[in-house]
């Protein structure tokens, strides 16, 4: 929540001068709140003795995920066009990746055979 700074909204928007986070926790992962409230409600699934409490925030947290994450990335992929999609193909998306994207450096491809 930190990494997002200002632009964190519980609505699907962007700002008029949004910026594409990538710091943080989002250097690694798409969707790190997803993933840090999952893992959350799946601890307390295993550990409650009333595990549908756990099952209930499980089950908001996959709908969530389901029905909203694709609009969101839609959003973005509009606002940040190729940015996003470079963004994309370094970061997991709701784990970090075993192996990372190069980071695009600018400078053209020198090893074209």
């Amino acid at each position: 929540h930190a990494a997002l700074d200002g632009y964190f909204s519980p609505t699907l928007r962007l700002r008029e001068h949004h910026e594409l986070i990538d710091h943080g926790p989002y250097a690694w992962i798409q969707h790190p709140m997803y993933t840090a409230f999952m893992g959350f409600f799946i601890g307390i699934f295993l550990l409650s003795a009333q595990p549908w409490i756990g099952g209930l925030g499980v089950a908001v947290i996959g709908s969530l995920m389901t029905l909203r994450l694709p609009k969101e990335e839609a959003l973005l992929q509009r606002r940040f066009g190729e940015r996003y999609v470079d963004y994309k193909a370094r970061t997991g998306r709701f784990l970090p990746r075993l192996t990372r994207a190069p980071e695009p450096s600018g400078l053209p491809d020198t090893n074209s055979d």
